[in-house]
């Protein structure tokens, strides 16, 4: 099976997830989701956090299982809200493309213009 079947079928897999979720006690699933995402995002932050300042060892399958819980609302959030993966992953290359013609570099990070961002992620 390829990377894009495997794609269809996890976005099929959390689709059925969210399916009951539409609206629960006034709760959309739209609020779910971007909650879902800040807080397992703050989970990893708190882990690099606890690695680089504390010394601890980062603990890459807990790592992994917060990145695959980000995954799961950003695919939710993505699926429910209209958007398609493929979509945003184009118009995300045609931003840094804008942003880092070169490649990275502090500079093109500490100078972007963000109205030319804006354009071409809307698609002008």
């Amino acid at each position: 099976m390829g990377f894009e079947e495997d794609i269809e079928r996890y976005v099929d897999f959390v689709l059925g997830l969210f399916q009951c979720r539409r609206k629960v006690e006034g709760k959309d699933w739209l609020e779910h989701g971007a909650m879902g995402l800040v807080t397992e995002s703050a989970e990893v932050l708190d882990m690099v956090k606890k690695h680089f300042f504390y010394g601890r060892p980062l603990d890459m399958t807990k790592l992994k299982d917060e990145l695959g819980d980000i995954l799961f609302y950003w695919t939710g959030v993505v699926e429910k809200s209209g958007l398609c993966a493929e979509e945003i992953i184009q118009a995300n290359v045609r931003k840094l493309t804008v942003r880092y013609p070169n490649g990275y570099t502090d500079e093109r990070a500490n100078s972007r213009d963000e109205n030319a961002e804006y354009d071409v992620v809307k698609g002008e």
